[in-house]
C-alpha cells in the first residue's frame, strides 16, 4: 500500500484543497496518507517513510508570489530521504497568456513560449526546481486551469469573488474554471496511475470573461494595465490572463488516466458563486459557449449594422457563387488581401451568415489581437490564431474554414 505526505505551509482557510485531499485519500483503500508543513523539519521525510510526496507550493498570502527558496529545501530533503515519487502542484499559468496561443495547449507546449508575464516565470521556476531535485526519480507535474474555492485567495477566486472587479478595456477571452472536486480527483489519479511527466488538468467547456463575471453577480470596472498596476497588490502581469485567452487541452489526462471532469467550467462557476456569496448564481442565457470566443449574438448585431454599410453603400459588393459552399460538411474557403483595409474576410464571412446561415471559421494573424477592442472583435466574429491545430478543429467539426493569406 502506497504511503503519501500532503505538504502544504498555508494554514487556516486556505488550505481547504489540501485537507480535503487527505480526506479524500484516507477513504482509499490503496494509499494512507497525512498532511504536514514544513515547520516539523527536513527529518520528517524519512521518519514519516513515505513513497509519495504532494506538493503545494507555499504562496505570499497577499502579493501571490512563490517562495522558490522554500520550495527548493523541500523538494531537495525529499528527494535525499528516497521518495519515489514527487506530485508537484504547478499551474497552467505557466504557459503564459500572449496573443500567440493558440487555444487548448498541450503538455508538448515549451515553457520557454510563455514570453515575458513574471506570473509565468514564477511557475517556470518551481518546475525548474522540481526536475532538478527529482532528476533520477519520479515526478508528476501538475497543471490545473484556475480552481475556484470560496475561501481562497488565489486571484481568479477574487475576481470572482469581489463585487467589484478590474479588467481591461476591449478584452473579453474565454477562461477555463476547474470546481475544487474534479481537481482533488486529479491529484488522487496521479497518486494511484502517474508514471511521471506533465499533466494538464482542465474541465470541460469555456466561458467568456464578461459572461463570468455577470454569472456571479460581479461589477466590472475597466481601466488600463498601468493604471490598475498603481493600486494592485499582486503582480500587474496577472491582469494579462484577463486579457489573452490561455486555455489548456485535457486530452492527456483523460486518454492516460481516464480523468473525467464531473463539473463544467459554467457549473464550477455556479458552485462557487452560490458558496461565496450566499446566493444563486446568475445564469447567462447560453450555457454552451464556443471553445473559441466566436459570438453569434455579438456577430448579428454587426451584421446588421457595419455590415450594411459597408456592403450596400461603402463598397457596394456584389458576389456570385456563394450558393456553392456546402450547408453541411467540411469546406475550405481561400481568397487573396486586398492591400489597404483588408476587411475582405470579414466582409465575406458576414455575407457567408447572410447568405448561407454558416459562421465560417478564419484563421488569422496574432497581432490582429494585440490590441483592445480589435481583440474582442476578431474572435467574437470567430477568428482563430493560424496554425495547423486550429484548422484541423474546425474542419474536424466539419465547419468551413476559412484562409486568406
Amino acid at each position: 500500500m502506497a504511503k503519501a505526505l500532503v505538504f502544504d505551509t498555508h494554514s487556516g482557510k486556505q488550505c481547504t484543497v489540501s485537507q480535503d485531499l487527505v480526506q479524500r485519500l484516507e477513504n482509499a483503500s490503496w494509499v494512507t496518507s497525512r498532511q504536514t508543513t514544513w515547520s516539523e523539519g527536513d527529518s520528517l521525510f524519512t521518519q514519516a517513510q513515505v513513497d509519495t510526496l504532494i506538493y503545494f507550493p507555499p504562496r505570499h498570502p497577499k502579493r501571490g508570489t512563490l517562495d522558490h527558496i522554500q520550495a527548493k529545501q523541500v523538494l531537495e530533503a525529499a528527494a535525499q530521504a528516497g521518495i519515489g515519487h514527487a506530485i508537484v502542484i504547478s499551474s497552467a499559468e505557466v504557459y503564459g497568456p500572449r496573443p500567440h496561443n493558440i487555444g487548448f495547449l498541450p503538455e508538448t507546449r515549451p515553457r520557454t513560449y510563455s514570453g515575458k508575464n513574471a506570473v509565468s516565470r514564477q511557475w517556470i521556476a518551481l518546475e525548474e526546481i522540481a526536475e532538478g531535485a527529482f532528476s533520477g526519480a519520479k515526478l508528476t507535474l501538475l497543471r490545473p486551469a484556475p480552481v475556484l474555492m470560496p475561501s481562497g485567495n488565489t486571484y481568479f477566486s477574487r475576481l470572482f469573488g469581489g463585487g467589484l472587479s478590474g479588467t481591461l478595456p476591449g478584452h473579453d477571452p474565454s477562461l477555463q474554471l476547474l470546481s475544487p472536486q474534479d481537481w482533488i480527483e486529479a491529484i488522487c489519479l496521479a497518486t494511484q496511475k502517474s508514471t511521471g511527466g506533465i499533466y494538464n488538468v482542465a474541465p470541460d467547456g469555456v466561458i467568456p470573461l464578461r459572461k463570468a463575471l455577470k454569472m456571479t453577480r460581479t461589477r466590472r470596472l475597466p481601466a488600463p494595465k498601468p493604471l490598475q498596476g498603481l493600486v494592485r497588490r499582486q503582480h500587474a502581469d496577472q491582469l494579462d490572463f484577463v486579457r489573452y485567452a490561455w486555455t489548456v487541452s485535457n486530452q492527456k489526462i483523460k486518454r492516460e488516466w481516464g480523468f473525467k471532469p464531473q463539473h463544467t467550467t459554467i457549473e464550477a462557476l455556479g458552485q462557487f458563486a452560490t458558496q461565496h456569496k450566499r446566493g444563486s448564481a446568475f445564469l447567462p442565457d447560453a450555457v454552451d459557449f464556443d471553445d473559441y470566443g466566436l459570438d453569434k449574438g455579438y456577430v448579428e448585431a454587426y451584421r446588421r449594422t457595419l455590415f450594411q454599410f459597408l456592403r450596400h453603400i461603402y463598397w457596394r459588393i456584389e458576389h456570385t457563387g456563394i450558393e456553392n459552399i456546402p450547408s453541411e460538411g467540411r469546406a475550405v474557403l481561400t481568397g487573396v488581401h486586398r492591400g489597404f483595409m483588408p476587411l475582405d474576410a470579414v466582409t465575406t464571412f458576414l455575407l457567408i451568415v447572410t447568405e448561407r446561415q454558416l459562421y465560417a471559421r478564419f484563421l488569422i494573424h496574432p497581432t490582429l489581437i494585440k490590441l483592445p477592442f480589435q481583440f474582442n472583435f476578431m474572435t467574437k466574429l470567430g477568428g482563430m490564431i493560424a496554425c495547423q491545430e486550429n484548422a484541423d478543429y474546425v474542419l474536424n467539426h466539419d465547419d468551413v474554414l476559412g484562409i486568406y493569406p
